[in-house]
């Protein structure tokens, strides 16, 4: 996406119906601050928490201070006790236990209070209140084993039960706290989302010059051979299509066209995948479902003609399945080439020579396009797709039987005499592969073929109520449509082929058993992966300032503006969701210990002093305080 197009980014709130999901589209850099701020604004929030320690702990020393209080000679003579009524039955005597409790909460306040930071606190409590020290003068017969060491602090915990509770419990509760700044940095980082962007260039549009389709077709004006592996796929909106692969199927093609039999066939399937996969952005949405079916095909007379035009043995070989082309114009010749004889390899650059040519059948009703194939290559709601490959001084250090890189005769031997062989064909290989989309309504489980059912059948009840629907289905039909216009009749696949990679100088390294088959698979993704390019064209209108340049999916009343997803860097969705739960509990930590920690805790605390009525340790004692507030 170039710098124009970034221009036509629309930014602010907007919903991913796909996901179903809201966002805020913001700059990346406003993503970073807005991240940064909520982690700060949560990490002062959290520290709202230790007022509900504070406050229960303070609670919890009242309580047991109380527990342990026996009025005095001095505290009679009071002048703040006075007026007071205090019943001439003696208090229970104060047990040791609660001396000791007592020292432990002045001990475990000055832990706390004289605590350099937050984190030392937990292993401040553990060290003095929980576990057993070692000894620092500790003989090697005082050296204890783990086991040892698990024993003596159950027995520690056991007889300073109280300490070794209070200590824990403090313990953990800091360390939540502290673990919760760690957890916080992390989440807050969260609610910055995906870099899925939406164009508003008022380009947006699938675009083509209005040339009539006539034997001098359009010529090439974006050659893409891609893959998933290309940089660019990383902006679509999904990075791949998943599909299915299914061995030895049927063969599409009639008359015994199929060479390895007519169960040997390979298909590749997406199956039916919504529409929002490859980023149109609507409420309800048309699936889609491509499948490639590949075969290796006769290569053999009536289908090729072959002379020798030497004394080298040099061969004119002419190829016959029809003029895909349609610029041939000599019956059913595809074309031709000169090839040598493999026996007479020479020390040129080893390299394959791979042609593919698309005829012409999804051709309009009425289109006199020339463009087509033989019959046995015809096959219904699809378009078929011939490669041609021819190795050119290449041995190879393994035979081989793929139909399609075959090597079986023994040419030479390397210098450390490991056999070398070489292909048995003085002419290319074929490998036929048939393509079909298939569209379909997901309401009305109404299907339409691209190009091939008049476009008045979207007028029908199946379609016509479903508005959403038809506008995504125009979007992808344009983009499968569109490597019509874009992408030349005659590519190199050795751009995105397997077998060249394995060449090394002058010969090549052994290729899979299958050859055939890995070269279809990854026909079928670069198919995948130029389907969804052209989204990313409709999105930014590519294509709109070519002479006489037409939008399609205007003359069908579709709008794109908006309506098509992709992957854009210096951009940043923030989460509407998360980012509101987070400020929910920004607001709910400052609040809670303001407006309900203490009236909670206030009559908590009144609740559990009520309970202690009953209880003769203080009982006779808080009655005869409030006789004498009673007084006052």
């Amino acid at each position: 996406m170039s710098g124009a197009d970034n221009d036509y980014i629309q930014w602010g709130w907007w919903t991913d119906h796909g996901a179903g999901r809201s966002y805020v589209l913001v700059k990346e850099e406003t993503s970073v601050m807005i991240s940064n701020m909520l982690a700060v604004t949560l990490a002062l929030s959290l520290t709202r928490l230790l007022v509900f320690v504070k406050l229960g702990w303070n609670w919890l020393t009242m309580k047991i201070q109380a527990c342990a209080y026996q009025p005095t000679q001095a505290d009679e003579t009071d002048p703040l006790l006075q007026g007071m009524d205090y019943d001439d039955t003696d208090l229970q005597p104060i047990p040791p236990a609660h001396r000791r409790h007592n020292q432990t909460l002045d001990a475990i306040n000055a832990t706390i209070s004289n605590a350099p930071s937050l984190e030392s606190i937990p292993g401040r409590m553990l060290r003095r209140y929980v576990f057993v020290p070692r000894p620092t003068n500790a003989t090697p017969s005082q050296e204890r084993s783990l086991r040892t060491w698990l024993s003596d602090q159950t027995r520690h915990m056991k007889a300073h039960s109280w300490q070794a509770t209070g200590g824990l419990t403090l313990s953990v509760l800091f360390l939540a706290i502290f673990a919760g700044y760690q957890v916080i940095a992390v989440y807050a980082s969260r609610i910055v989302g995906s870099i899925t962007v939406r164009s508003n260039s008022p380009y947006s549009g699938s675009w083509s010059p209005n040339i009539p389709d006539s034997p001098v077709h359009i010529t090439n004006t974006s050659v893409l051979t891609m893959d998933y592996n290309s940089e660019d796929c990383a902006l679509f909106y999904k990075r791949r299509i998943g599909h299915y692969e299914h061995h030895n199927v049927t063969c599409p093609y009639r008359g015994g066209l199929c060479s390895q039999g007519m169960t040997s066939a390979f298909e590749l399937d997406t199956g039916f995948q919504s529409a929002t996969i490859v980023g149109i952005n609507l409420k309800h949405t048309a699936q889609f479902r491509f499948k490639m079916v590949c075969s290796p095909v006769v290569a053999e007379p009536p289908y090729i003609r072959s002379k020798i035009i030497d004394s080298f043995g040099t061969r004119q070989v002419d190829y016959l399945y029809g003029d895909g082309w349609g610029i041939v114009n000599d019956g059913n010749k595809t074309f031709g080439e000169v090839v040598q004889d493999p026996a007479h390899t020479t020390w040129a650059p080893a390299q394959y020579m791979i042609r593919e040519i698309k005829g012409n059948v999804l051709r309009l009703p009425g289109s006199t396009s020339p463009r087509q194939w033989i019959p046995e290559l015809d096959v219904p709601d699809s378009r078929v797709f011939l490669y041609f490959i021819l190795p050119l001084n290449i041995l190879y250090t393994n035979p081989s039987t793929d139909p399609i890189f075959p090597a079986t005769v023994l040419a030479a031997h390397m210098e450390i005499g490991n056999p070398l062989y070489t292909t048995p064909n003085q002419h290319s290989t074929v490998l036929a592969c048939t393509d079909s989309m298939t569209f379909r309504n997901p309401m009305s489980n109404a299907t339409w073929f691209p190009r091939y059912q008049n476009l008045s059948q979207l007028h029908l009840p199946e379609w016509k109520h479903y508005h959403d629907v038809v506008s995504s289905l125009h979007i992808m039909n344009a983009s499968y449509l569109a490597s019509e216009l874009f992408k030349s009749r005659y590519t190199s696949l050795a751009d995105y082929s397997n077998a060249p990679w394995h060449i090394h100088d002058f010969y090549s390294s052994p290729l899979d058993p299958e050859q055939w088959k890995v070269e279809a698979r990854r026909i079928f993704e670069a198919r995948l992966s130029i389907f969804q390019y052209h989204f990313r064209g409709v999105a930014s209108g590519q294509a709109h300032s070519l002479p006489h340049a037409e939008n399609a999916l205007k003359n069908y009343g579709v709008d794109a503006r908006g309506k098509v997803l992709f992957q854009a860097r210096g951009w940043k969705n923030i989460k509407v969701l998360e980012t509101g739960l987070l400020l929910g509990v920004c607001v709910g930590l400052w609040v809670a210990p303001i407006e309900i920690g203490d009236t909670v805790l206030l009559i908590w605390v009144m609740r559990k002093i009520k309970a202690q009525l009953d209880q003769k340790v203080i009982g006779d004692w808080f009655q005869a305080v409030l006789r004498g507030l009673k007084r006052r």
